[in-house]
């Protein structure tokens, strides 16, 4: 009797693993898209205004735009580590801190995909997009 009941919760155990692999394969391409349209877009953008420190106004309504939908879609598609981050890097209003605010969506993103970001320190990710690294430290005037 006991056998058997072991065996069936196996093999249900082993299903509902099976089938949460398939849903989260099968989401793995537009969480793809997304994150790269975020990289593209946020990403890009606030390096160009931390380096500028000027309002670009083209650049703050194509931003805003793009956070409306971004936002609506990450809903759908993001993880609740991702949705996390993000949602404390939009309560950042200092633009130098914003960098590392991004950072810390860009390590949940590589999680949420899979990714393990073992000695990947904070700030790292972020100082990839910039031609002089440690500018990092001086924009945001914490240690990394």
């Amino acid at each position: 009797m006991t056998t058997a009941i072991v065996s069936v919760l196996s093999i249900v155990y082993n299903q509902r693993k099976t089938k949460e692999r398939e849903i989260a394969e099968s989401h793995r391409q537009q969480k793809i898209d997304l994150y790269k349209k975020f990289m593209d877009n946020v990403v890009v953008g606030a390096l160009r205004l931390a380096k500028d420190k000027a309002d670009d106004a083209d650049l703050q309504k194509h931003l805003e735009t793009f956070f409306l939908d971004f936002t609506a879609n990450l809903i759908v598609w993001g993880s609740p580590g991702v949705i996390h981050e993000y949602t404390k890097s939009r309560k950042s209003g200092n633009q130098p801190q914003m960098l590392l605010q991004i950072d810390d969506v860009l390590r949940a993103i590589r999680e949420d995909l899979g990714h393990s970001n073992r000695r990947i320190g904070r700030g790292d990710l972020i100082a990839l997009f910039l031609t002089d690294p440690e500018r990092l430290k001086e924009l945001t005037q914490v240690d990394r």
